[in-house]
């Protein structure tokens, strides 16, 4: 039997999670609730799926607007099995109440806390610990991408600790005219921010701080880490399968390599004694050249 699907919210996460339901083979997408009229809920109808009004005052508002309004919230409840919650930001949490006394269970998104469910999830780290759940939330993406990289580092004995920085995008794309910026980055005004606090609900044993700010633009977030002690931890690796010798080097994090590679995360300068021979005499180190005349 097919798992019955209910998404509430159908915004630029809804939207996607609505889609990637419809193309599981063994879920079905019941409908999609919300309370709008604009292209995102006309354009669910235009797909052929159902539209419910998400509050019994936004209903006849709907149906005047010409969207196909399929039912209430509740109706849609008692079709489905489990709910993704893809409301705005501290909404979800509003909303625990009624999909429990609907006998359903809910998987809400990164922007409630992970005290509304008891459980954050991410599926490569913690999948087996959200089995026999009601209740789970999808950390952000920002989170999902520390906890995946550095949750492998981590497990391949590579990670010892990490301090980041996240430079996030100013708002989505279709909303830049309402809360985008221009010429500018806004730090957030905490450190750490919640990105680092958040990845530690899927795996507390990480140890890692961040930090984060927005800049004008709409596509994609850039993280940048510093995780002592990994760069020389990589290259032991390689030595061992490859039978060559490395020199590492006491020097300041992230400094340039002495054959005049481009520094890295880590925590010292190093060489790699079976390369520095392959430079041509007299020719002097890529990095030199890089630098310039001294000023």
């Amino acid at each position: 039997m097919k798992v019955q699907v209910a998404v509430n919210g159908y915004g630029v996460i809804g939207k996607r999670v609505a889609d990637a339901v419809r193309d599981m083979p063994d879920m079905d997408l019941v409908g999609v609730a919300d309370i709008a009229t604009d292209w995102h809920v006309r354009s669910a109808a235009g797909l052929g799926i159902a539209v419910f009004a998400a509050t019994q005052e936004t209903r006849a508002g709907m149906r005047g607007a010409g969207v196909p309004v399929a039912g209430t919230l509740d109706e849609l409840l008692a079709q489905a099995d489990v709910v993704v919650d893809t409301t705005p930001k501290k909404v979800a949490a509003t909303n625990l109440e009624v999909y429990r006394s609907a006998g359903v269970k809910a998987v809400f998104q990164g922007g409630e806390s992970h005290a509304t469910t008891g459980h954050s999830f991410v599926a490569q780290a913690n999948y087996a610990t959200a089995l026999g759940r009601d209740t789970t939330r999808v950390v952000s993406c920002n989170t999902t991408s520390i906890v995946r990289v550095l949750g492998a580092l981590q497990d391949a004995g590579l990670l010892a600790r990490a301090r980041g920085v996240l430079i996030r995008r100013a708002t989505d794309p279709g909303q830049s005219h309402q809360r985008g910026i221009m010429n500018t980055v806004v730090p957030e005004g905490s450190i750490p921010s919640h990105q680092g606090p958040d990845a530690r609900t899927v795996r507390p044993e990480l140890d890692v701080v961040t930090m984060a700010a927005r800049a004008a633009h709409t596509q994609t977030h850039n993280h940048f880490c510093i995780a002592p002690g990994l760069m020389e931890a990589l290259i032991t690796r390689k030595d061992e399968s490859h039978g060559s010798t490395t020199q590492v080097q006491p020097g300041a994090a992230g400094a340039g390599h002495e054959d005049g590679d481009g520094g890295a995360a880590g925590s010292g300068s190093f060489a790699r004694r079976d390369r520095a021979d392959r430079r041509p005499a007299g020719r002097p180190p890529r990095s030199a050249a890089r630098l310039g005349p001294p000023c």
